[in-house]
């Protein structure tokens, strides 16, 4: 969808901005994401996937593809539920983790850490995934 559609207010909440909507593709199965965050230096959208335990990226310069989506981080341990994303000043992915689903369905143990803030370096991250450029 083109910005001017989305900056223009009445236009965008008429019925007819539908016709403007148009579908990129399919990241694949279990990818349903809470959160996403653009790295405007890398051109890579960076996406939590919180039925997998992970962080999901695609590079914008490549096709929307499940192919081009790759895995950056998946850890079911430290990364249950991440639910949001982050880039700082210096270039470095910050992802936000809770245990929202353990602490629903089951307990919490005693000296459990129930936040986690996990970080790496962009460039370093996406080396070896189909978001490298």
């Amino acid at each position: 969808m083109l910005n001017n559609v989305l900056k223009n207010e009445s236009f965008s909440t008429s019925a007819d901005s539908y016709h403007h909507f148009k579908v990129l593709g399919n990241r694949g199965a279990k990818t349903q994401s809470s959160s996403e965050v653009f790295d405007e230096s890398t051109g890579v959208i960076f996406y939590t996937q919180i039925n997998r335990d992970a962080v999901g990226c695609w590079n914008t310069l490549k096709p929307f593809t499940i192919e081009n989506q790759g895995i950056v981080a998946n850890d079911s341990e430290f990364l249950v539920f991440p639910n949001d994303l982050r880039i700082d000043t210096e270039g470095n992915l910050l992802v936000l983790s809770n245990r929202m689903p353990l602490f629903m369905f089951t307990n919490l143990k005693p000296g459990d850490f129930n936040y986690r803030i996990l970080t790496g370096k962009i460039s370093e991250i996406i080396m070896g995934t189909p978001c490298e450029n």
